[in-house]
C-alpha cells in the first residue's frame, strides 16, 4: 500500500512538472492590466429607447410609418439628437431630433417608409443617441435595430376557427392574404389573453 502511494505521488508530480513546462507560455501579449468601467456623463439625462419597442415589424404600404417611444431620467424640456447608424436601401425617414416637454419623462417619434423602399424584404435600421445622452447603467437600450417589412395583406373576410386539440373552442377569425404572394394566407390570431 505503501509503494502505491509513492508511485502515485511520483506520478501526480511528473505530469504536473510536464503541465507546467508546456502549458505556460511566458510570452502572451495579452495585457490583464483592469479597465476602468465607463462613467455616465455629468448631468446626463439617459436618453434610450423604450424596451417594448418592437424589434420586428410589418408595415402596410397604405399607412408606410411606426411609431417609437423613447424614455428619458432627466425631466427638464429638451431635446436629443438622434443618430442614425443604418438606414438600408434609405428606406426610412428618421427626425433628427426628439424633444421633451418639461416634466415628460416618455415621448414618441414617428419613422416614415420613403416611396420606392423594396417591398416584401425584411429592411434594416438602426439609431442612437449621442454619448453623452446616454447611461450604460439604465435598463432602456441605447441602440434599436429593427427588421421592417413593408408588405400588404388583404382582408378576405371572416371564417371559423375550430380548436379541436387544446381549448375546444371554435371562434370567428380574419382571413388575410399576401398582395404579392396569391395563395399565402394568415388568420387573426384568436388565441387571445382573454380566452
Amino acid at each position: 500500500m505503501n509503494r502505491i502511494f509513492k508511485t502515485g505521488k511520483f506520478l501526480l508530480a511528473l505530469v504536473s512538472a510536464a503541465i507546467l513546462a508546456t502549458g505556460c507560455d511566458t510570452t502572451s501579449d495579452l495585457d490583464l492590466s483592469p479597465i476602468d468601467s465607463p462613467e455616465a456623463p455629468a448631468g446626463c439625462p439617459a436618453v434610450e429607447f423604450y424596451p417594448a419597442n418592437p424589434t420586428s415589424l410589418e408595415i402596410d404600404p397604405a399607412n408606410p410609418m411606426f411609431e417609437l417611444a423613447i424614455q428619458r431620467a432627466a425631466t427638464d424640456a429638451a431635446s436629443y439628437d438622434i443618430k442614425v447608424l443604418e438606414n438600408e436601401s434609405n428606406a426610412f425617414s428618421v427626425p433628427s431630433s426628439v424633444t421633451f416637454a418639461a416634466g415628460e419623462t416618455i415621448t414618441h417619434i414617428i419613422v416614415k417608409i420613403n416611396d420606392g423602399a423594396p417591398t416584401a424584404t425584411p429592411l434594416k435600421l438602426s439609431l442612437t443617441f449621442d454619448e453623452a445622452n446616454i447611461n450604460p447603467y439604465t435598463s432602456g437600450y441605447k441602440s434599436y435595430s429593427p427588421s421592417v417589412t413593408v408588405i400588404k395583406w388583404n382582408n378576405l373576410g371572416t371564417g371559423q376557427w375550430l380548436d379541436g386539440f387544446w381549448y375546444g373552442f371554435w371562434d370567428e377569425v380574419e382571413i388575410f392574404e399576401r398582395d404579392d404572394q396569391r395563395g399565402t394566407y394568415r388568420i387573426r390570431n384568436p388565441y387571445t389573453n382573454a380566452l
